[in-house]
């Protein structure tokens, strides 16, 4: 045949015909060449439909991938940087009177909140429980009662009794004066503790409550956790909490899908920001609702 050629390699008689090689019996006849090459070209043309299907989904496959991978890109987009306050750094949220309520995260943020943020004309808060931050509301001397009771409410909250599920848990007030930055000649005061001194003003927090959600802050938004009364006051939207119910991480997941759902952006609501800004232990979505503050 034209184009055709017959060679035997290693004790084998194969026919190649462009560019496709097909074994042939030693001695067999043109006519059976030709059959055998004939077999080969229909099981190529059986597998030719195949193949070419196999294609096509590929390549429906990658122009799926391909949009949505860009419809991602569109949802997430990038957060911009932002400049963070001082305060962001602590535990913190607004009262309902405006005043701004910061607290430790553990031993050493307590530390350096009353040693470098406490100041003449503050209120400071504590509470006799294992585990309590202290609490700083700036400019609250002489504050509404509202703030009083929301920053004493947060100071419980954000104690061990949240993870105890300790109800009727409540705190205290007083003055920066009052507050000994050094332990008294003689005793010992583990890291992140402070003597108070003179008269301590109780506050009641009956329950256990906090609130997550979506604020202004330093011009743009960022999520923290207050009393559910301040937060309404101050956020876009808000998940209220109490003790119990899921881990940390997951009771934040729910969280945030809530927060979505209520109109906050995706990304202005990390999953570890949320967390961040809850009590430790474990916690349960009460509700979630628009704030006064939404746009």
């Amino acid at each position: 045949a034209h184009g055709a050629r017959l060679s035997r390699r290693r004790g084998r008689d194969t026919v190649e015909v462009a560019g496709r090689t097909v074994e042939v019996s030693h001695g067999s006849s043109v006519h059976a060449a030709a059959s055998a090459l004939f077999d080969e070209a229909k099981v190529q043309a059986a597998a030719a439909p195949a193949i070419a299907a196999r294609q096509a989904a590929m390549r429906r496959e990658l122009e799926s991938l391909r949009a949505r991978s860009g419809d991602e890109a569109a949802t997430v987009g990038v957060r911009r940087a932002r400049k963070r306050g001082w305060h962001e750094r602590y535990r913190w949220f607004v009262t309902t009177d405006g005043l701004l309520a910061v607290g430790g995260r553990d031993s050493s943020s307590n530390m350096s909140l009353v040693r470098r943020r406490m100041e003449e004309g503050d209120t400071v808060f504590h509470a006799d429980v294992a585990g309590s931050p202290f609490f700083v509301l700036k400019g609250g001397h002489g504050a509404p009662p509202a703030s009083v009771s929301e920053t004493a409410h947060a100071t419980a909250c954000f104690s061990r009794a949240w993870r105890n599920e300790a109800h009727g848990t409540g705190a205290y007030w007083v003055e920066p004066s009052q507050v000994g930055l050094a332990a008294p000649s003689g005793q010992f005061l583990p890291r992140g503790s402070f003597p108070i001194e003179g008269r301590r003003n109780p506050v009641a927090a009956p329950t256990l409550r906090l609130a997550v959600g979506v604020v202004e802050a330093g011009g743009s938004r960022a999520v923290t956790c207050g009393p559910p009364q301040a937060m309404r006051a101050s956020a876009a939207c808000l998940s209220i909490i109490e003790p119990g119910g899921l881990p940390q991480a997951a009771t934040a997941k729910r969280i945030r899908s809530e927060l979505v759902r209520l109109g906050a952006s995706p990304e202005e609501v990390g999953i570890d920001e949320i967390a961040r800004a809850m009590p430790a232990g474990r916690s349960r979505v009460a509700e979630s609702v628009a704030g006064d503050a939404r746009a």
